[in-house]
């Protein structure tokens, strides 16, 4: 399944197969540097049981956590995704799911 939408100057592709979702941005330079776009937090919502979380990745923002545990996971919504493509590795075969950034 692919499914491609724009908002607010981001372009956004999501290609799901059964076991994972590879997620995708585009964004304009001057967007980025007169938003001061620091990266993108995602959630992800399980549509049977409304359950939410907040992807992880492993850089940290220093004012936030100035010594992070090495390889330990962190939110997404404290520390915002520093790249414009991400993997979900977390999605289970034939259930609905709804991510946004």
């Amino acid at each position: 399944m692919r499914k491609k939408g724009s908002r607010n100057g981001v372009t956004a592709l999501a290609v799901a197969g059964t076991n994972v979702v590879v997620l995708g941005w585009d964004m304009s330079e001057e967007d980025i540097r007169t938003r001061g776009i620091l990266g993108f937090a995602i959630q992800r919502t399980r549509h049977e049981d409304g359950e939410k979380i907040w992807l992880s990745g492993l850089k940290t923002f220093e004012s936030v956590d100035p010594h992070p545990d090495p390889g330990v996971p962190v939110s997404s919504f404290w520390h915002p995704l520093q790249t414009f493509q991400w993997s979900d590795y977390t999605p289970s075969p034939g259930k609905n799911t709804r991510i946004e950034s």
